[in-house]
């Protein structure tokens, strides 16, 4: 049987996603919703979220553990994100797992001891480039979104 993974890199705006069949990158994007209004993006974002995950019916879905330092808002938004992800997984008897940036990071080899986040998300569009060279034209989120993927199959072999 043929194993797909989707590995997400969720924010309030942009989400970013990579599909992986048998630990080869197969596709790669990015979901924008940019309402200003906080409980209509969410929807939005949800909703195509939830359709996304839909079309590619992954196994396992690897999605960046949210961290406590954003704003609460922010931080709300992205819990509950999760949770529609991990709703996903539960009605499609998918694997569901969380990696800490930090974790996912050191899996792919970025150090990212007392960098700004700034230099992280250029880090991770360097790494992609250097280590996808099919890939071309990404943003940090989709970057992100290849190297949490990068990081589970790392941390499976």
């Amino acid at each position: 049987m043929d194993t797909i993974m989707l590995s997400l890199d969720t924010s309030s705006k942009k989400t970013g996603y990579a599909l992986f069949e048998n630990g080869v990158l197969s596709d790669y994007g990015l979901i924008e919703c940019t309402e200003k209004e906080m409980e209509i993006r969410f929807k939005k974002m949800a909703l195509a979220l939830w359709k996304k995950i839909s079309h590619y019916s992954p196994a396992i879905v690897v999605i960046e553990e949210t961290v406590v330092i954003r704003n609460p808002q922010t931080q709300r938004f992205l819990t509950r994100l999760q949770g529609v992800v991990y709703a996903w997984c539960m009605l499609h008897n998918a694997e569901f797992i969380t990696l800490r940036p930090t974790e996912w990071r050191s899996a792919v080899g970025i150090n990212s001891y007392r960098k700004k986040r700034e230099v992280l998300k250029q880090e991770a569009i360097v790494l992609v480039s250097k280590n996808h060279p099919e890939v071309s034209d990404v943003n940090d989120d989709t970057a992100e979104s290849i190297l949490i993927g990068d990081a589970l199959l790392n941390m499976r072999k």
